[in-house]
């Protein structure tokens, strides 16, 4: 929530004026006497106006409509800005810019960087470590002038204060002022330029600007219709209220004709209209435009005609009192909502936090601090020939009282730049600390039964809590920053991008499952995706749910335009997709959070029911069983009640009665198409208590959507519960864990690397950790991976006699699992023999990528080639493949899609099936952190750990699907790297990777014994 004021100063007093201007006390004539009889003070308490209705606004959200303040500011800098620049026009000729832009700096620049420094600092010293990353690109982003489109590109609402709101939000305006600053000057004086041969150049140059103001409004009026969240923050949509500044300014002369009698009643009622606008204007709806004209038009009407040039007790915005409040407005301004938002959250968890005494606080504390800032870093510098140039600043020497001011200042300027900095350095171990934290033993690897058991005993356990826990990933990255898995995000958007590309599990599953709703059933799909992951082949689950589309047949309002007119046809294409599909179980999912009609108030249970009805009649018919899931209970906002000083149960929301309610309603539908609805609240609750957290993670990021984390975690309870019902077969695979082999090996692994996920600081490492140059390949194996292939004798290990064969093929990672195979080898006893055809930057499909190394591109194809006709001739017992799963380019430029390395894998592997006993496709290392990035001595090792993304896992269901296709297999290898989908950067003393994608081979050797067991789970006989 926001509003600057970065107007032009007031006209400067002369120095022997008081505070107050006061005249020279000897009471004769004087220019500077003159001077300041010719100043608006009216402007200045017009300032005063507008930065209290915005701190009152801030501080107490009254008046309701306090934040046309903004709006009231940016008239006055249009017009101030307007005036000087035309007068000088008039007067010279010409503009001098670089005048002009030196002025705007000694007036902005120093007290804003130095509350951005103060602020960044406090948030550091005050905030977690999430809150405070988002705070130090806040201030950035506000430095550079760039904030209101950072605000604007990361959807965030005005008006939605709360426990994570930045305390640099006000800054957008600041940015948006600067911007125009940019832009008019010229624009001033191309329109002088244009109508200065004419006979009256300033009847045309208001006409001008007049239309550009009306053309603007239009812009505005557009914009907020289109999308109301964006069109507050961005430029062209507030340009129309400064343009009504500049007109105004260049139709004084004829405004000055006005009779002086009628000008207090025009100020007057122009004073109230301000008042009114700051009570009525809606948040909701039509504002910028065109809601806030009545505030605009009447600061335009009350600038228009001065109550001049005497002063009156009937004038109530020209007295000392408001002056000096608009003398200090700037400062006032920029410390109001720092000051608020820090003081309130020191508040949290002490009695008064709920009560306007740290609001009372912040407002005090700011008009000192905004005293302070004016006396010592604005005046000064504004008075000082700072920037000026040479010749200029000799005309005017400065006293010893200057220099040390003018030195404090840059000193204050240097400051925040160090803070900024120190804080940067910061964002990379903090963001990292965030979201990879160790995970516990429970994670989602529940066997089937059971899994709602354990499920209760966590969040009871949670229910209890007397304060927050580690958590994976930390509520303070949630709370911060969070988002769904960018493939949920993209099958959940106004374009479908289709069946295929939202569908998960094999495709030859004999089950299959659909999930249709709003953003809740979006926050669902981590969970249904690793049911059908995890089903050994048997089942799969298709996403048609879009964000902001309740799956009724009512036009619902979003307040985002592109949605609602996008949702209507949406669920009809998902209604064709489900008949089309017939899966099995379809999943409804809406939200149960108060929702309205386009046009319409707050749907009622009653009418959401008659809504539902035609839907349920279109759908039941095509599918097994339709199931209601409901999403969790709504009522606590993690954003606004989550603190690291309060305890948990501050969070702990309870079932509302709208819940439980709608729950009936859904009941009730479920039993009229022979349906389910199952009560969610045993994954949620303990009773009516719902917990933040269990299980070791968040279960909500915000109000009302679930983390992918808690998504998956429930999986296996929700499975639970459809087997139950018979819905689903018993006895298929429930865990969300890569599986692991019933083998002492990987026992040992895993415990080593569920140790190294726990571990807070780094330990010795064989070798080092900081020095990965040492963990490059052996030269026989590098030598083998090289564009020049130096023969099979040399490139096999074991021996020649051996019954076991394997011919390994691949990329790099191939090459990364050599000294794995070679110990296998050492340790067979004579019985295997593998022989290696990989090569660096070259992954075993037939198509040409952009590996960046000119050498390796050309003799890609030659090897692959050279590949496949020696394994024709050897009929090895095995043919071991292994591709990077990283993003990687063709030649044309576009990225490799799991489509297009699917379809060249599948032609590859075809070829090799008839020359071997089963082809063995064995996924690569999960890559993510580059530990040569992620790893300082100072940072914890949860900076470094990886999880398992996204691609990674489309790529493995593309392998195992082809693997599958001809009779070979897929091995999963998260169990040699990590714990669940938390991939430590060591374990047992070793690095696992010396870069982003490459393991050690000291790594590759120690996990041997593991992959050995891991592929006699998988039917790869290495004995012959």
């Amino acid at each position: 929530m926001a509003v600057v004021d970065t107007s032009t100063p007031p006209p400067e007093r002369p120095r022997g004026e008081g505070r107050r201007g006061r005249g020279a006390s000897n009471g004769a004539p004087t220019a500077a006497r003159g001077q300041r009889s010719s100043m608006r003070l009216d402007l200045q308490g017009l300032r005063a106006l507008a930065v209290g209705l915005v701190v009152l606004n801030h501080a107490f959200e009254w008046p309701a409509g306090g934040f046309v303040g903004v709006d009231i500011f940016f008239v006055i800098s249009g017009f101030l800005m307007t005036s000087v620049l035309h007068r000088e026009f008039e007067r010279n000729g010409r503009i001098r810019f670089l005048a002009f832009y030196r002025r705007r700096i000694r007036r902005l620049i120093p007290a804003s960087v130095a509350v951005l420094a103060a602020t960044v600092i406090g948030a550091w010293a005050v905030f977690s470590s999430g809150r405070f990353v988002s705070t130090v690109w806040d201030a950035i982003a506000s430095l550079f002038f760039v904030s209101n489109w950072r605000y604007a590109a990361e959807a965030t609402d005005y008006f939605a204060q709360g426990a994570q709101t930045s305390p640099l939000q006000h800054y957008w305006s600041l940015s948006l002022e600067e911007q125009y600053y940019l832009v008019w000057p010229l624009a001033i004086l191309l329109i002088a330029l244009l109508v200065g041969r004419t006979q009256r150049p300033r009847v045309f140059a208001a006409l001008i600007t007049l239309a550009i103001t009306v053309a603007l409004f239009f812009v505005s009026l557009h914009l907020t219709q289109s999308d109301i969240g964006t069109a507050y923050f961005i430029t062209p949509a507030r340009l129309w209220e400064l343009s009504v500044g500049a007109t105004v300014a260049l139709c004084m002369p004829w405004f000055s004709k006005l009779p002086m009698a009628l000008r207090p009643f025009i100020a007057l009622v122009a004073l109230a209209g301000m008042i009114t606008a700051s009570v009525i204007t809606p948040a909701d709806q039509g504002f910028p435009a065109p809601w806030a004209a009545l505030a605009v038009l009447s600061t335009a009407a009350f600038i228009a005609f001065p109550w001049q040039p005497k002063r009156t007790w009937l004038n109530p915005l020209d007295n000392p009192f408001l002056s000096y409040v608009g003398d200090i407005s700037y400062s006032l301004y920029l410390w109001h909502f720092p000051a608020l938002i820090l003081v309130t959250e020191l508040a949290r968890g002490t009695p008064s936090h709920d009560t306007p005494i740290p609001a009372l606080e912040s407002i005090a504390l700011s008009l000192v601090l905004a005293a302070l800032s004016y006396r010592f870093i604005e005046e000064p510098v504004r008075h000082s020939s700072w920037l000026e140039p040479s010749k200029k600043a000799r005309r005017k020497p400065r006293s010893s009282v200057s220099r040390s001011r003018s030195i404090a200042v840059m000193a204050v300027s240097a400051t925040a730049i160090v803070a900024v900095v120190a804080a940067v350095i910061v964002d990379s171990g903090a963001r990292n600390t965030g979201t990879e934290a160790a995970p516990t033993a429970t994670g989602g690897a529940q066997a089937q039964d059971g899994a709602l058991t354990a499920i209760k005993a966590e969040l009871t356990k949670a229910v209890g809590a007397k304060e927050w826990p580690e958590l994976s990933p930390t509520m303070d990255s949630v709370v911060s920053h969070y988002s769904h898995d960018q493939s949920a995000i993209d099958c959940s958007g106004p374009e479908y991008p289709g069946v295929d590309k939202c569908t998960w599990g094999s495709p030859d599953a004999k089950l299959s499952m659909a999930i249709v709703g709003d953003s809740t059933s979006v926050a669902y799909i981590a969970m249904v995706r690793a049911m059908a992951e995890n089903s050994n082949g048997q089942l799969k689950v298709t996403s048609l749910g879009m964000f902001g589309c309740p799956f009724v047949d009512i036009a619902t309002a979003t307040g985002a335009k592109n949605l609602e007119r996008a949702c209507p046809g949406h669920k009809i294409q998902a209604i064709e997709t489900i008949a089309a599909l017939k899966p099995d179980i379809l999943f409804i999912t809406n939200t149960y959070f108060p929702f309205s009609a386009v046009g319409g108030g707050v749907i009622t249970p009653e009418e959401y029911e008659t809504g539902m009805k035609p839907y349920l009649d279109q759908v039941a018919p095509n599918v097994g069983k339709v199931v209601f899931l409901p999403p969790p209970p709504v009522e606590k906002e993690i954003k606004e009640c989550y603190s690291p000083r309060v305890a948990p149960a501050d969070c702990m929301t309870t079932v509302p009665a709208l819940w439980v309610e709608r729950g009936k309603v859904e009941e009730r539908l479920a039993r009229s198409v022979d349906g389910s609805w199952i009560d969610t609240r045993v994954l949620f609750c303990v009773k009516s208590s719902c917990p933040a957290f269990s299980g070791g993670m968040p279960i909500k990021f915000d109000l009302v959507h679930m983390t992918d984390e808690y998504s998956r975690h429930i999986a296996p309870a929700v499975r639970e519960i459809l087997v139950t019902r018979g819905m689903l077969p018993a006895g298929e695979s429930t865990s969300t864990d890569a599986p692991t082999a019933d083998d002492a090996a990987p026992a040992a692994l895993k415990a080593e690397l569920t140790e190294a996920l726990g571990a807070k600081s780094w330990p010795e490492t064989t070798p080092a950790i900081d020095s990965p140059e040492n963990s490059v390949r052996s030269a026989e194996f590098d030598a083998c991976a090289s564009p020049i292939y130096p023969g099979i004798d040399k490139c096999s290990w074991g021996s020649a006699d051996a019954p076991v064969t394997i011919a390994v093929v691949g990329d790099s990672t191939s090459v990364g699992y050599l000294p794995l195979l070679r110990s296998l080898v050492d340790a067979s006893n004579g019985r295997l023999r593998i022989t290696a055809f990989g090569m660096y930057g070259c992954p075993f499909i037939p198509i040409s990528l952009d590996v960046g190394n000119a050498a390796y591109k050309a003799a890609c194809p030659t090897r692959k080639d050279m590949a496949i006709e020696e394994i024709g001739r050897m009929k090895p017992s095995f043919v071991f493949v292994s591709n990077l799963t990283g993003p990687i380019n063709t030649l044309d430029g576009g990225l490799l899609t799991v489509a297009q390395y699917r379809a060249g894998l599948d032609e590859y592997l075809k070829k090799l099936a008839p020359n071997t006993g089963k082809v063995v496709v064995f996924a690569a290392p999960p890559e993510d952190k580059d530990i040569r990035e992620c790893y300082t001595p100072r940072s914890e090792p949860s900076a470094c750990v990886t999880r398992v993304p996204s691609r990674w896992k489309e790529l493995s269901a593309a392998d195992k699907a082809v693997a599958t296709s001809v009779g070979g297999v897929w091995v999963d290898t998260r169990p040699l790297f990590c714990v669940g989908d938390n991939c430590p950067a060591f374990a047992a003393g070793i690095p696992m990777k010396f870069d982003q994608t490459h393991i050690t081979e000291n790594w590759s050797r120690h996990i041997a014994p593991a992959a050995a067991a891991l592929l006699a789970a998988a039917g790869v006989d290495l004995n012959g």
